[in-house]
C-alpha cells in the first residue's frame, strides 16, 4: 500500500535476517502502471533488503496511488460481475478505499455478480458467524473461539473489510439478501436502486455530481487506490 515502514514489513526483515542470512533468495515486490505489471528483486541482506523495500514503496505510492486533497465524503464502487462474486474479494472496494474516506462518510458497493462471503464453504462460515465488526471484536473472538483462532486468515481478513466504524459501508449485491448483509455488520443497499443512481456506464473514475451530490466513483477497486496526503505517513499503518 505504498509503505514501507510498518509492523508487516518490519516482521519481515527481522525473520528474513535471522532465517535466510546467508541464503540467496529474490523478493519479488509487483507495482501496476496502468499498462502492465513489473517489479523489483533483491537478495535478503538486511540492509539492501531494506533499501529495495523503501524505493518499491516510493515507486508504488506513484504509480498505484492517487493522492487526493481532501477526503471522500461519499465513494460508489463497482464491481465488475465477471470478476467479483464473493465479498472475501470484493472487499478490496473496503481495503482499497478507506484510507481516503472521512469520518462518517459512506461508501456504496455495486455487487451484481456477488453471492456469497468466502470462497470455500470453511471460510463462508466464518464470515457469517463472526461477521466485520472491526478490530476489537475480531481479536476478541480469536481468542474465546477455536474455529477462527485456527484461521487467522479468516480473521485478518474481517478486519480489513471492516470500517472500524469510521463510515459507512453499504452493500449492494446481486444475489445476497438484507438479513445476510446486515448478518454480517454492513448496511444494505437494493442493487436495482442503487444502480438506477450510479450507472457505471455514466460515470467517470473520480468525483462526479450525482442529483445535486459529490460522488467520488472507481470502476475498478483492484486498479490503485485513493489515499488522502494527510495519511501518507509510514507510521499511520
Amino acid at each position: 500500500m505504498g509503505r514501507a515502514e510498518n509492523r508487516c514489513a518490519r516482521s519481515q526483515l527481522r525473520v528474513g535476517s535471522f532465517f535466510c542470512g546467508t541464503c540467496r533468495l529474490c523478493t519479488c515486490l509487483p507495482w501496476w502502471d496502468g499498462r502492465q505489471t513489473t517489479g523489483c528483486s533483491a537478495r535478503p541482506v538486511r540492509w539492501r533488503r531494506r533499501r529495495v523495500l523503501h524505493r518499491a514503496a516510493a515507486l508504488s505510492l506513484k504509480v498505484n496511488f492517487e493522492i487526493l486533497d481532501t477526503p471522500i465524503r461519499k465513494a460508489v464502487v463497482y464491481l465488475d460481475p465477471h470478476e467479483f462474486h464473493s465479498t472475501w474479494l470484493g472487499n478490496k472496494a473496503v481495503y482499497r478505499t478507506r484510507m481516503a474516506m472521512a469520518d462518517s462518510a459512506e461508501l456504496i458497493i455495486l455487487a451484481p455478480g456477488v453471492r456469497k462471503f468466502g470462497e470455500d464453504p470453511a471460510i463462508d462460515g466464518l464470515i457469517r458467524k463472526y461477521g466485520y465488526r472491526g478490530t476489537p471484536a475480531t481479536l476478541a473472538a480469536v481468542s474465546a473461539n477455536g474455529d477462527l483462532a485456527g484461521d487467522l486468515s479468516a480473521a485478518a481478513h474481517l478486519i480489513h473489510g471492516s470500517s472500524e466504524g469510521r463510515f459507512t459501508i453499504r452493500w449492494c449485491p446481486g444475489h445476497l439478501s438484507q438479513e445476510e448483509v446486515e448478518g454480517v455488520g454492513y448496511e444494505y443497499g437494493d442493487l436495482k436502486t442503487a444502480l438506477a443512481s450510479y450507472n457505471p456506464q455514466r460515470l467517470h473514475h473520480g468525483y462526479n455530481r450525482v442529483e445535486g451530490e459529490e460522488v467520488f466513483f472507481i470502476p475498478n477497486p483492484g486498479l490503485g487506490c485513493g489515499l488522502t496526503a494527510v495519511n501518507c505517513s509510514d507510521e499511520s499503518m
